[in-house]
């Protein structure tokens, strides 16, 4: 019997708070609201994969390798990415160290590694290495190769850095 009568005052409470009058206003108004945002044309770096060749044996030569370089710029941005010759290049020819010996490599814009990557601004948004933002992360791979009869020196881990640069 208790829980009939809990039951009933529930659904008494129930009804009754249905029955009361709202809140009343004393009135409302409206007005707009301007909104606005400039987008200014602009790149920007996101990140680099390294360029790794691995392990360097006669038999292996010629050996390729791959690094990237991931940026975003502005939707119909053009852009344009280039590479300096490293830290140890000999003349233009690219070269890493270790313990002051040398390796020789060259780095391409296409992957049958024909296309010599540049090394200066050419015109935006053209070549293998140019394009045109679309808003959203873009890539450009660099393309890595120790060329066939390269004289290999001492054993050891050899390095370079280039510095790529993206210009918009």
């Amino acid at each position: 019997m208790n829980k009939l009568h809990n039951r009933l005052l529930r659904s008494a409470l129930l009804a009754i708070a249905g029955l009361a009058p709202a809140a009343a206003f004393a009135g409302s108004g409206t007005n707009n609201l301007a909104v606005s945002a400039t987008v200014s044309s602009s790149c920007s770096i996101t990140s680099t994969t390294a360029l790794a060749f691995g392990t360097a044996t006669a038999s292996t030569l010629p050996l390729d390798g791959q690094g990237a370089l991931s940026f975003t710029c502005t939707n119909t941005t053009p852009w344009m990415v280039f590479g300096d010759v490293g830290q140890n290049a000999s003349g233009s020819q690219r070269r890493m160290v270790n313990a002051g010996q040398y390796l020789a490599y060259n780095i391409y814009s296409d992957s049958a590694r024909s296309t010599v990557f540049p090394v200066a601004l050419g015109s935006l948004g053209s070549g293998n290495t140019g394009g045109t933002g679309t808003g959203l992360s873009q890539t450009v791979t660099v393309y890595g190769r120790i060329p066939a009869g390269t004289a290999l020196p001492a054993p050891g881990t050899y390095t370079d850095t280039i510095v790529l640069t993206l210009n918009w």
